[in-house]
């Protein structure tokens, strides 16, 4: 460390404000899912602090929900910090509460401290005084027998002070919303590179869709989804972004914030390339491995080379009859189980093919390095063309991980 942190009292203030904006972002619809409290009293966006011990404090769950529902933190604290040091009220009652807090407290137990007064101002509209009681004797079982009522330490702090300073704070907070930024999550499949430069293609998948798609950070440099790895082609990511933000060139593009699952091919003994082609049929078919990739539609009639291969169809004849289905899991959605304390991958997949393959789940802290299998028994059909994976408990509650989805053909 090599310079002083400095506390002023604002921050005092700036603290108070961020914990009321973060509670009301909460969706509602998802408080019990969340285990947020439905009192805000109850709730902490401190949870180190030793005076709120009992209260619920803010989770990595949690903040991904509000991250995933428009919530831009750095954009909500610059706010709140730069508009509240411009206000003389809220200024002023803050340093009226710390200096009457240092003046006192030695002698008066129990004192409310700045953070929690600043709180019951905010939602109250008044200090509270946690040691308005004040014991005068204690019967035999050492229970308050006798008592009284003292006054507020912070009586001399003028009430039209604190109803200014609230009114204030009250239209910081007001404003927030405004703040909610529009946020998508696409799944992307990789593909062949048309784009000169362009390791892969990321094409959108998402329903309805079918654009290539370009990722920036929060400076707009580009974000590569290899990060320096080599990609199979076909696998599936499944990004949330805001899309707020300057398209670049034709692309699709995103502020991309969290890669939450990932689907990849895999090798298996007869698949040696890992391309969901079976060594024989693709060596029969067009004379060697990797000639065709298995999600590449067929130019007679769309099917992937993957159909016409669990088919067992020719791909030379071009006159396969059924309906082309999307091989690739597809609308992936992870699903917190309370009751199993564990996640649950869900993603379409068509039924008639799912004896054809293997699903495996993976995972990483650092996305760089998969292991696994982190799943907890074998994929399990929820409904038509609906399949679940189980994530371990320990997997599911480490504060950053990310999955992904492993298919292979079957044995």
């Amino acid at each position: 460390m090599t310079t002083i942190t400095r506390l002023d009292p604002i921050d005092n203030a700036i603290a108070v404000l961020a914990e009321q904006a973060l509670y009301e972002s909460f969706p509602p619809a998802d408080l019990i899912a969340l285990g947020v409290p439905s009192d805000i009293d109850d709730f902490t966006l401190f949870g180190g602090r030793d005076y709120d011990s009992g209260k619920t404090p803010f989770s990595e769950e949690m903040k991904r929900a509000l991250v995933t529902n428009g919530c831009d933190f750095p954009a909500i604290i610059q706010y709140l910090d730069s508009q509240a040091r411009l206000n003389g009220d809220i200024s002023d009652l803050s340093d009226a509460i710390y200096s009457r807090h240092v003046a006192i407290s030695d002698s008066t137990p129990n004192m409310a401290l700045p953070l929690d007064a600043l709180r019951s101002v905010l939602r109250d509209g008044a200090i509270t005084d946690p040691g308005s009681v004040v014991a005068l004797t204690y019967n035999g079982d050492g229970e308050v027998d006798t008592s009284t009522t003292r006054t507020n330490p912070y009586s001399t702090i003028s009430a039209s002070l604190i109803s200014n300073a609230r009114s204030a704070m009250l239209s910081l907070l007001a404003n927030v919303p405004s703040l909610k930024r529009d946020v998508e999550t696409w799944t992307i499949t990789i593909e062949s590179p048309t784009t000169p430069l362009h390791n892969y293609d990321y094409r959108r998948t998402d329903p309805g869709t079918g654009d290539l798609a370009y990722f920036v950070d929060s400076f707009g440099d580009r974000v590569l989804i290899e990060q320096g790895l080599g990609l199979n082609i076909g696998a599936v990511f499944q990004i949330t972004g805001y899309v707020d933000v300057d398209p670049v060139g034709t692309f699709d593009t995103m502020e991309a914030i969290s890669l939450e699952l990932v689907f990849t091919p895999v090798a298996t003994d007869t698949d040696s390339n890992g391309n969901l082609l079976d060594d024989d049929w693709e060596k029969f078919f067009f004379g060697d491995l990797g000639v065709v990739n298995p999600f590449d539609p067929h130019p007679i009639t769309g099917h992937s080379y993957f159909q016409y291969h669990l088919e067992g169809a020719d791909p030379r004849d071009g006159d396969l009859d059924s309906d082309v289905v999307n091989l690739a899991p597809s609308d992936i959605t992870i699903v917190w189980l309370p009751v199993f304390n564990a996640y649950d991958i869900e993603f379409t997949f068509p039924d008639e093919f799912i004896s054809a393959v293997d699903f495996d789940l993976l995972s990483s802290e650092t996305i760089t390095t998969f292991a696994g299998p982190v799943q907890d028994g074998a994929v399990s059909p929820i409904g038509e063309d609906r399949y679940a994976l189980r994530v371990t408990s320990i997997d599911s509650n480490l504060d950053k991980n990310f999955f992904r989805i492993q298919m292979s053909l079957a044995d």
